[in-house]
């Protein structure tokens, strides 16, 4: 399965989202009160996006296998994913701690150890700043642990069992509007991984919704949540306690970004056009490297040892280097690892080698 440029063009947002985040928010330090909100919110506003691309993008490409070899190979899935993430996080979390060890950073090596196991989403888990980022890739791999073993038991069942999961993290903010703060921590917890169910539920519901993709007024509806969500949850406009806000936003958000990239994936048109140029195609590929070694370079000053070392500027090549140098020789060999583990169907193999 080639990579769907207008996805790669989605990615380059989110990360452009984060950074403008953290430069703003961190680096920076503005403290004037609506820059600060949205600045944190772009931050989060761009990982959601980053989280119904991974739901969508996992749940065709997994469709796709099935119906190339009449199921889903659950080892090969996890060996493509493991051999996709893994080799550049590593190499990070061990720059990471030479940088702590040498003096050059503020950075609490037990906080690594807890990024290392996926853990930095739990609540009340204190990772540092320089790992503190992998809360979100704590959700994916949450998410990929449990996705194949869904799908295959599920069967005929699985949009069922989709919308009803989805409809359960969506739900739970709201539930914890009225339960005390250990509560509150624990269903916020749950609520974020309505932007990755939202993604499988497009992913299920794909060709239904074709029908749907042309018409302006969908299109106007979900630009319109978006924006609501922006003012809610990033603004504040309504002065809204955050428990509130983050509820709203997560009814909100997930399904008019899972909109946008369905419509900018299937309707041609010069939003498609912009999100497949190839210098905002490149940026979107390198995306999950430069969403790692980021973290390093926006940091607030009083997080490093001389400043001056770690601008921001030098994010992009070294995201490069990683990008060309780590992952796409480990993602080569994960799908030829793959490919060699048992299978039925001749067509599995071709939809294994996907970029996801």
């Amino acid at each position: 399965m080639a990579r769907i440029a207008a996805l790669d063009g989605w990615r380059a947002i989110s990360i452009v989202l984060v950074l403008i985040g953290h430069v703003l928010n961190y680096r920076l330090g503005i403290s004037e009160p609506h820059i600060t909100g949205f600045a944190w919110y772009s931050s989060q506003l761009g990982v959601k996006v980053f989280f119904v691309i991974s739901g969508y993008l996992i749940t065709t490409i997994s469709l796709k296998e099935e119906a190339h070899a009449g199921r889903l190979h659950a080892g090969r899935f996890y060996l493509r994913r493991a051999f996709r993430i893994l080799p550049a996080f590593v190499v990070y979390l061990v720059g990471v701690t030479l940088l702590s060890l040498a003096g050059a950073i503020d950075q609490p090596l037990d906080g690594i150890q807890r990024a290392a196991q996926f853990s930095c989403n739990i609540p009340g888990r204190e990772c540092g700043w320089f790992a503190n980022h992998t809360w979100s890739l704590a959700y994916e791999q949450q998410f990929y642990l449990l996705f194949p073993l869904v799908f295959v038991a599920a069967a005929g069942m699985r949009r069922r069992w989709v919308l009803g999961v989805h409809l359960l993290a969506a739900a739970a903010p709201f539930v914890a509007l009225g339960l005390n703060a250990d509560a509150q921590a624990f269903c916020l917890f749950l609520g974020r991984f309505s932007s990755i169910t939202m993604g499988v539920v497009l992913g299920l519901f794909g060709r239904e919704l074709l029908a749907f993709a042309s018409r302006r007024s969908m299109l106007v509806v979900a630009l319109a949540a978006l924006c609501a969500s922006v003012g809610i949850a990033g603004l504040n406009l309504l002065h809204l306690a955050y428990p509130v806000r983050s509820a709203l936003d997560g009814l909100l958000l997930p399904p008019a970004v899972a909109w946008l990239v369905f419509v900018s994936v299937h309707a041609a048109g010069a939003w498609a056009a912009l999100l497949e140029l190839r210098a905002v195609r490149y940026l979107g590929a390198i995306s999950y490297s430069l969403y790692l070694w980021q973290q390093v370079f926006t940091g607030p000053a009083a997080r490093y040892a001389s400043v001056a070392w770690f601008t921001p500027l030098l994010a992009l090549p070294v995201a490069a280097l990683s990008y060309h140098f780590i992952e796409q020789p480990f993602v080569r060999l994960g799908r030829r690892l793959s490919a060699r583990l048992p299978r039925r169907g001749a067509g599995s193999a071709q939809a294994a080698r996907s970029t996801a």
